[in-house]
């Protein structure tokens, strides 16, 4: 009697036992579409960058019906580093597939550990409480080497004095080539710019206009392929004090060729740039005997963008790049029209004084 007694209770607490566990299954199913019956679920790590990361967080405000369960206002990651010793940040997250939510965290240090958890604020006037996932960690990466600046390959002696090339690669898409030469005592002579094209990465590849160009890169060295040279990362300034200052090249008058036009009269081109990023666009037009005619004046201005300056005069109804070549004694202005087309302007440096007539009774446009 007694063993059967036994045996009818373990056949209940078996029973009992397997009951209770399909119960709890059947519960976190119901309250969580990932298994945890919790509003704010933190997720993993997709992947991440030296100073990004895309993580993932859950929202279980429905079931599995795809009920809403709970209204919720806002939902999204808060972050920060892993020891505390800063002030929280959160990034806002918007669209749920499935409970899932994705976001990007930008603008973090590299080589550095972060904390993050998911946040859910919900939308009930009776539960105004934040409601947080656990807390999560990952590590950023090392930084990584960018292409963006100013690279030069040092001094280089020549039979008169010493040269150096530089290569300019812009965040806005843009590079150039700078050739500079330089006397004997290494003080600046002579400079351009040339070779101004837009450039794309991939792959430890440079795609430069029509044509591409294997590169290797470390923080402080940039190697081309098929070139023997190192450029090693100069600051900006410097180059730009070769480029610019020595030559007074900005502001100052500019002019161009006087040009016979069909009708047996002449046109002659101006370029006016100002202090202040002010310049002008004067056209003057003379008889056919030479004597000034009549003069319009387009006034726009100008902004020296490193390699380029963009110039908004009657050259173009809205602001584009204008690449140059400049020295003290010429200015050779190069863009593309409206229609795509390749227009050059080459000019001589002119004392204002000599024109400064033609501006003042010039129709402005």
């Amino acid at each position: 009697m007694k063993q059967k007694s036994f045996l009818l209770l373990l056949s209940l607490v078996l029973i009992g036992g397997m009951t209770i566990a399909s119960c709890s299954k059947d519960d976190d199913k119901k309250g969580s579409k990932n298994n945890t019956g919790k509003l704010a679920v933190t997720g993993e790590v997709i992947k991440s960058g030296d100073t990004w990361a895309q993580v993932e967080g859950f929202v279980n405000n429905t079931d599995k019906e795809g009920n809403v369960t709970t209204n919720v206002k806002e939902y999204g990651v808060e972050y920060g580093l892993n020891d505390g010793n800063d002030t929280p940040k959160r990034k806002k997250a918007n669209g749920l597939t499935e409970s899932k939510f994705t976001v990007k965290l930008t603008g973090l240090t590299p080589n550095t550990k972060y904390r993050y958890r998911t946040y859910v604020i919900p939308n009930d006037p009776e539960d105004k409480e934040t409601k947080y996932g656990n807390y999560k960690t990952f590590t950023t990466e090392e930084e990584q080497p960018s292409i963006v600046g100013a690279w030069g390959t040092g001094f280089k002696e020549s039979e008169t004095g010493y040269n150096q090339t530089f290569y300019f690669f812009e965040d806005n898409g843009y590079c150039a080539k700078i050739w500079a030469a330089y006397d004997k005592n290494k003080q600046p002579k002579n400079a351009f710019t040339f070779d101004v094209m837009k450039y794309s990465i991939k792959d430890n590849i440079i795609n430069m206009d029509d044509f591409k160009i294997n590169f290797t890169l470390t923080k402080n060295t940039l190697t081309l392929e098929n070139d023997d040279r190192v450029f090693k990362r100069v600051d900006y300034k410097e180059v730009m004090m070769y480029i610019n200052s020595p030559y007074d090249i900005f502001p100052g008058v500019w002019e161009s060729e006087r040009v016979k036009r069909n009708d047996g009269t002449y046109e002659q081109r101006y370029i006016i740039i100002e202090d202040k990023a002010k310049a002008a666009d004067l056209y003057v037009y003379y008889k056919s005997n030479g004597y000034y005619d009549k003069s319009y004046i387009y006034y726009g201005e100008w902004d020296f963008f490193k390699l380029l300056f963009t110039l908004e005069t009657k050259l173009s109804t809205t602001n584009f790049m204008v690449s140059f070549w400049a020295t003290r004694d010429w200015l050779d202005l190069s863009w593309y029209d409206k229609y795509n087309t390749l227009q050059s302007l080459d000019l001589e440096p002119v004392d204002r004084k000599q024109i400064q007539n033609y501006i003042d009774n010039a129709i402005q446009l």
